[in-house]
């Protein structure tokens, strides 16, 4: 393959992978409340504000904690963060949890966070390459926050003949459990028919 042909395909997967984030990052926007403002949501539905919240990264991301102006508060008992970038919600699985970003809210609210795997190929220092595919988790009415995969969506979505068959073209139905490669490419079909649900009556 020439050299030109894997460049134009390289800055075609780099268009694509900017058009994807941007287009998540709109949706995080749009689910900001009272005006960006730092806040934390507790299991009781209280909500606390402050200056600046924050969730823990690098070496402490998996630590049980949060930071409400500069104070480290144990997350039991935190549902919700929001830093005036991004709305958090936690989604438990197992025996732990980690803090998924809105990206839809209504009857049925949708998060997405990322994962890393290792990728089984190593790097010139000896170390593996890991991978970081994006995740969906779901929430209709009172249910706990859950990962979500095409069938899952599907399945909540099919009380809507509008929002079902506009997902069910793209995606299929609730027989699909696969990783959501394919909602991440198409995902302006996943959030219409998200959109189109929490509109409808």
């Amino acid at each position: 393959m020439k050299a030109s042909v894997l460049i134009i395909m390289a800055g075609a997967l780099f268009f694509c992978s900017c058009a994807t984030n941007k287009t998540f990052k709109t949706e995080e926007k749009q689910m900001l409340v009272d005006n960006n403002t730092p806040l934390i949501v507790k299991v009781n539905g209280d909500t606390i504000k402050g200056k600046e919240a924050s969730l823990p990264s690098g070496l402490h991301t998996y630590e049980k904690w949060i930071k409400l102006d500069g104070e480290k508060i144990s997350s039991n008992g935190i549902v919700a963060l929001q830093d005036g970038k991004t709305f958090y919600g936690k989604y438990s699985y197992d025996s732990s949890y980690l803090w998924a970003k809105q990206i839809k809210r209504g009857k049925i609210n949708l998060y997405y966070y990322e994962a890393q795997h290792p990728t089984g190929i190593a790097t010139p220092w000896g170390s593996s390459k890991y991978d970081s595919p994006l995740y969906f988790a779901i929430q209709k009415g009172d249910e706990p926050l859950k990962h979500a995969t095409a069938g899952d969506i599907a399945e909540r979505l099919k009380d809507n003949k509008e929002a079902y068959e506009k997902f069910e073209h793209q995606f299929g139905g609730e027989e699909k459990n696969g990783l959501p490669k394919q909602m991440v490419k198409h995902s302006d079909v996943l959030f219409d028919a998200i959109d189109i649900y929490n509109r409808g009556s």
